[in-house]
């Protein structure tokens, strides 16, 4: 899991969503790569009494993933793998994935 605090030369980056009217100032922001982190990050945030906000693809329209009360930032970009379960016939697509994915 990557850790992202203000003092960060890629802090900025990621408190500015696809939609840059919202800028969020969270104390960090938090990276999961797989399922276990991410439940690890909210389990911690929850813990400490933490306002938490999920981050997919940015792509929100209003201030719901970037608001000022956010106290920590989860971003789930890095769990964008697409797999193909051939017992289930099925495909799985991580939440952090996006129409633009190469």
């Amino acid at each position: 899991m990557t850790i992202i605090e203000p003092n960060d030369s890629r802090y900025l980056s990621y408190v500015t969503g696809m939609n840059q009217r919202w800028r969020a100032s969270p104390a960090k922001i938090l990276l999961p790569g797989n399922t276990p982190e991410a439940v690890q990050c909210v389990q911690e945030a929850v813990t400490q009494g933490q306002r938490i906000s999920v981050r997919a693809g940015g792509n929100c329209y209003q201030d719901f993933t970037s608001h000022n009360d956010v106290d920590v930032l989860i971003d789930v970009s890095d769990m964008d793998d697409i797999t193909f379960d051939p017992h289930m016939q099925a495909i799985a697509i991580g939440a952090g994935a996006t129409l633009s994915r190469t």
